[in-house]
Parts: structure tokens; sequence; C-alpha cells
């Protein structure tokens, strides 16, 4: 028998059981299994209709199939709630806690990426729909609760003008943000090249401790990272002392390949494809460069090359 048939079995044996040993699905009782982790049940709704609970989680990719399977066969509504491997059962009290967790999460999340807006919407659904569950019915105030401590910012996530002002909100509250980092920062940064701090921050590079003390310089660290990385998808590049090119992501490179590919970017000849060590170009945008998994922003890359310029002078 194949995998889909049992699939299929399980929505019309009602109650039943099957299992075969060399088969990596089964169900009893109502309850459907890939492997050792139940990831489909049939309940009922508070209306007394059958209903299919799902599991929100794929796992592997061979469960994945099996929830695929599950999906096609089944003649019932459907309900997804977010099991956990090797879940014996859909637990309601722990499936609540989840769900709260996971809305927790996306509102505090950077909500002006579509994906935490769409994890949020979709825990939110998750949960209200309990409501019309039965197996939930004695948990129905709790889950009334933290639905209403989540309703305004759902509201908003699924309104496109409330979109639009909540992603101003937050730009200019990063803005601020970052205005005030700058202003606390104002000193190292005017006493500081852009490359030393960047090492500094990035790097293992240290400040001179008659400056600043061990405390001081974790503090800066963290600010300095913030300041240069605020939204925590660049990397960072500088020249080290051992002919190379170090970067935040713990990578090196030759000096010298990395010197021809500034001059080359400076001259305007930079291109996509183009490889630095095994790393290739991926983009060339205004304000960054991507190679490999580096976004190195165009304020390093003008850096680097200041300091190419530098010591050729000086030589």
């Amino acid at each position: 028998m194949q995998n889909i048939e049992v699939a299929h079995k399980f929505f019309y044996d009602l109650g039943g059981s099957f299992e075969r040993r060399s088969m990596t699905v089964s169900y009893d009782h109502f309850k459907y299994w890939s492997y050792g982790t139940v990831i489909g049940k049939i309940t009922k709704d508070i209306d007394g209709n059958f209903i299919c609970l799902v599991s929100d989680n794929n796992f592997s990719m061979t469960t994945a199939k099996h929830l695929n399977n599950l999906r096609s066969a089944c003649r019932f509504e459907m309900y997804y709630l977010p099991q956990h491997m090797y879940d014996h059962d859909f637990y309601s009290n722990e499936l609540i806690e989840r769900l709260k967790n996971g809305l927790n999460y996306y509102s505090t999340a950077k909500l002006t990426q579509k994906a935490n807006r769409n994890g949020f919407t979709h825990y939110y659904t998750m949960l209200k729909n309990t409501l019309k569950i039965e197996d939930f019915q004695q948990y129905t105030n709790e889950i009334k609760t933290i639905l209403k401590e989540h309703e305004e910012l759902f509201n908003t996530l699924n309104d496109d003008i409330k979109i639009k002002e909540l992603k101003e909100k937050l730009a200019k509250q990063q803005k601020e943000k970052q205005a005030k980092l700058k202003k606390e920062l104002e000193i190292i940064l005017d006493n500081y090249s852009y490359l030393h701090l960047i090492q500094f921050a990035f790097g293992n590079l240290s400040l001179n401790e008659k400056e600043y003390t061990k405390e001081q310089q974790i503090e800066l660290k963290a600010k300095l990272k913030k300041h240069f990385n605020p939204n925590n998808d660049l990397a960072f590049c500088w020249f080290n002392c051992d002919n190379g090119v170090s970067t935040s992501k713990h990578i090196t490179v030759d000096r010298k390949e990395a010197t021809t590919l500034l001059k080359i970017w400076k001259a305007g000849k930079l291109r996509h494809g183009m490889k630095i060590g095994c790393y290739t170009i991926l983009q060339i945008m205004n304000n960054y460069i991507q190679i490999g998994c580096h976004k190195i922003p165009m304020e390093n890359i003008q850096a680097l090359y200041n300091e190419v310029k530098k010591k050729k002078k000086v030589a």
C-alpha cells in the first residue's frame, strides 16, 4: 500500500487503525502519524461537524510529503496548528501557549518586513480558529483574552492605509533612534577612522585602554554595531596585518585580489559575475555591493579604496 492510500483510508476508516512496520505513516483512533509525530487528527467543531487538525510545521522533506498526502485526501474542513516533533496528540493547552508566543514574537519583530506581518497574521488566524474547535472550548476565555490583546495590531496589518501609516511611523522611529545613537557616538566617530571603527566593532581590534576601559569598549562595540548595521543585514571588511582582507563573517581574501577589484570598481568596470577568490559579485547597487553572502555598504568599499590610494602615495 502507498502512503497516499493510507491517507485516504484514514478519512473513511473513522476510529480505526492501520500500521505496517515497513511504512513511515500510520493512524489510530483518529490520529494520523508521520514516524513518531501526530501530524493530523480528526475531531469535531463546536457544531458537531467532523474537522481535521493539521500540523503547520513540516519537520522534514518526508513528513512534508506525508502532509501533502493528508491534505489531498482530507474530506473535512482543515485547521492548522503548530505541532512540535514527537507530539503524540494536538495538546490544546500547549498549542495555545505556542500560538501566544508566536504572536508575541511577531508583534515585536520588524513589521516593515512582509514576512513578519504575514507571520503575525497567520498566528492570529490560527488562534482565532481554535474558538471553532470542540477540543479548545475549556480555554475559550483565555483565547479571547489573547486575541483581544493583539486585535488592534491585527486590524492594522490587514488595512493597506494603516500599514502605510505604520511603516512611516516605524521608519521615523528608526531614523530618530539612529540620529540619537550617532549623537552619542559623536566623539569616537570624529576621533577614529571608519575602517578603524569597523575593525573594532566587528573584529578583534581594541581601543586604547587609557582612553576607554574594557567595560566602556564592550558598550561601544554594541552601539557601533547598531550604528553601522541597524538592520543587521550588512557585512563589513578591513585590511588586516597578514596581507589580507578580513570580513565580519570571518572570511579572509587576498589583499592583492581585493585591491585589483577595488580599482576595477573605481574605474566603473565592476560587473556582475566577476570573482574574488571563490566569491562571486552578485549585485552592484548604489548603496552596497553583494559578494557571495556579503552585502558590503558602499561607504566601506570607498574607505577601502581610500586606504589603497593612501598606501600608494606613501610608497
